[in-house]
């Protein structure tokens, strides 16, 4: 190992076989701290080692043990590992296969970025997965999380471009600000029962994002959930939803109990009843191209119509007393209802 790669290894690192370990406490438990022969390609990380007449059991990746290790395409974990630390294997730009235990528990920050992973599998067992985790992994395609995941932080999956599908389970009671904003490419996402809050912008710029399903259990929607979602047609709010409805099947969500109409889509038709329009509920519906606003509506919020490149003329019934700030893209005509 190159002189720069012996300066970054922890005093008290030793060598057995193929990898440099770290003992991390007094329960004979080691951390591999970094591939001590760059030349694999296919990494099986060891269950457990002998060092001094003493067996010693691997149960973490210390951070970047693997960091910019070029040559590695595949890593198989053993049993027994429960962490994987910040920036374990970030830069590993060549690894695309990673078999992950059952015995996982948390994968920290960066601790995959920058790699050429095209599908994951969490397994069952990991509760969190920190900001950056699979940040900029550009050939990602497919994520499988399961159940008992209680924590993914914002920017997990930040600029995975390719991600198509992702499941959101019962467990994660909180979906970021942010979470899956500019995923261009994503044409698939299952939200379970459990979910309670989805934050500002979750979901922003999903270009391709074709229809999304709210369970029940959600009881908080942040603004701009689902702005410049292009091809969005078919939002539904699940029958039984204490706050929120899309009554009519009218492709929108409501807030039941104030008649605001939070977010829209290209084919939301605005039912009889609807009191307001929130602030940005249609932005960037690019292929808006007609509305009617029931004389029931009094307000429309500002930027409300924003960027609906396709809708050229609005009608705007006399009920409507309130028009906020840029509601309505430059180019668009409004009519006043006499």
């Amino acid at each position: 190992m190159d002189e720069l790669f012996n300066d970054s290894l922890p005093q008290d690192a030793f060598q057995v076989g193929d990898f440099y370990y770290q003992i991390i406490d007094d329960d004979h438990h080691v951390s591999v701290c970094r591939l001590a022969n760059e030349e694999i390609a296919e990494v099986h990380i060891p269950a457990q080692i002998e060092y001094n007449g003493q067996v010693y059991h691997v149960t973490e990746v210390d951070s970047e043990a693997f960091d910019s290790c070029y040559n590695v395409i595949a890593i198989t974990f053993p049993e027994g590992i429960t962490r994987i630390q910040c920036g374990s294997f970030s830069d590993t730009v060549n690894l695309a296969h990673v078999s992950l235990p059952s015995s996982l528990r948390v994968i920290e920050e960066f601790g995959f970025s920058h790699c050429d992973l095209e599908s994951i599998v969490i397994p069952e067992g990991v509760t969190t997965i920190k900001g950056g985790a699979f940040f900029d992994c550009v050939e990602l395609k497919s994520v499988v999380i399961p159940e008992g995941v209680t924590t993914i932080d914002a920017g997990a999956f930040d600029d995975c471009i390719e991600l198509k599908s992702i499941n959101i389970p019962g467990s994660i009671v909180t979906l970021s600000g942010g979470f899956f904003c500019d995923f261009k490419n994503l044409t698939s996402v299952t939200i379970s029962e459990g979910l309670e809050s989805i934050e500002e912008g979750a979901f922003y710029g999903c270009k391709h994002l074709p229809s999304i399903a709210i369970p029940n259990s959600v009881t908080s929607i942040g603004e701009e959930v689902f702005n410049y979602c292009y091809d969005l047609h078919s939002i539904v709010v699940e029958s039984g939803n204490p706050v929120y409805d899309s009554r009519n099947n009218c492709n929108a969500i409501i807030e039941t109990a104030s008649g605001k109409l939070i977010a829209g889509c290209k084919a939301t038709i605005i039912p009889d009843g609807v009191t307001s329009i929130a602030d940005y509920a249609f932005a960037g519906c690019r292929a808006l191209s007609s509305i009617v606003i029931p004389n029931t509506v009094t307000s429309i919020g500002k930027e409300a119509f924003k960027d609906c490149t396709s809708l050229i003329s609005i009608t705007i019934p006399k009920s409507v007393t309130h028009i906020g700030e840029n509601a309505f893209a430059k180019h668009i005509q409004v009519i006043r209802k006499e």
